[in-house]
């Protein structure tokens, strides 16, 4: 499958979408006719957890970072999270995709609990390049992702069980891929000369500390660089200041929290890490439009169903 260089255009808005896994799985499917639509108008977006996507039919164009991959039925992408892609049809045609977002860490860390480093080692390999597959040339990798994909459409006896089996076969076959020198794999390059190694560490550690007051300048220490380098690199990755991005997560925790909790806004502004009333409603209404108030009298609660979007030129 042959890709072109895809330049950075100005003025195109890059979007968070952040999924809840449940406590009790690693993973989540998305299925059904929901998915069948036309993907012209899909926003350039990340997301916190790896996302594997798999095409039934349509033609199109995937965007992986700065690569853009021609794609048809019977092709499946497997996308690290802090990833930017998206997925545009063809001639506004209808496409048919399903998707599995996967927490990887937490899988790994339950899998290896005897063996951490092992766990670590194939966490980075899974999340160091997003590529897209074939079903015929990569037919193992494929019949993993369907075999998931069917045991959590019938979820019958025992299909969790089902599930980690079949997940821990599919990380290491990425795991085993990673390595390959393969025209149509983006690779995903994390080295710290160029700064991504560094930002994916803050924006961990962001994730896991978001209640608490973060600085730029303990970031920037913790990622060993000056705090003017870390600011530069941060937003040239992420397009967005490490602020805002801070700012992003703690919204983002908050619409679960007023749309799953009966909690007061003043409870979750402080369970969010916002520490006076006037910078989170400033913040909820600079990134969702609307008071808190007002978002929990509109929301449904269906994740899927709504996203934050940082509005930075791309």
């Amino acid at each position: 499958m042959e890709d072109n260089k895809k330049q950075q255009k100005s003025g195109q808005d890059l979007e968070f979408r952040y999924y809840e896994i449940p406590t009790d799985t690693y993973l989540i499917a998305l299925l059904g006719e929901r998915w069948i639509l036309n993907y012209g108008t899909d926003a350039m977006h990340f997301h916190n957890y790896l996302e594997i996507g798999y095409c039934y039919y349509g033609e199109g164009s995937m965007i992986l970072g700065d690569r853009e991959y021609g794609y048809q039925g019977e092709v499946f992408t497997v996308i690290p999270r802090n990833f930017p892609h998206c997925t545009r049809s063809r001639n506004n045609m209808i496409s048919r995709w399903e998707y599995l977002f996967i927490d990887v860490e937490g899988f790994l860390k339950r899998q290896y609990r005897e063996k951490p480093a092992m766990a670590e080692r194939i966490r980075k390999r899974v999340e160091q390049k997003a590529f897209v597959g074939t079903f015929g040339q990569d037919r193992k990798m494929a019949g993993l992702i369907a075999g998931i994909m069917e045991e959590m459409r019938g979820q019958k006896e025992f299909y969790k069980e089902s599930v980690n089996g079949y997940l821990l076969a599919l990380l290491t076959e990425i795991t085993r891929a990673a390595h390959e020198d393969d025209a149509v794999q983006q690779n995903f390059e994390k080295e710290e000369d160029q700064g991504e190694g560094r930002v994916l560490k803050a924006m961990e550690y962001i994730a896991g500390h978001y209640r608490e007051e973060i600085r730029v300048s303990a970031l920037a220490e913790m990622c060993h660089v000056s705090e003017t380098h870390f600011r530069r690199i941060f937003e040239k990755i992420t397009h967005a200041t490490p602020l805002e991005y801070v700012n992003m997560v703690r919204i983002q925790k908050a619409c679960i929290l007023l749309t799953e909790t009966s909690d007061s806004v003043e409870e979750i502004r402080e369970k969010v890490g916002f520490p006076t009333a006037s910078t989170f409603n400033r913040n909820f209404k600079k990134l969702v439009k609307m008071s808190p108030g007002q978002w929990r009298r509109q929301k449904s609660g269906k994740l899927a169903d709504y996203k934050i979007s940082i509005y930075k030129g791309w």
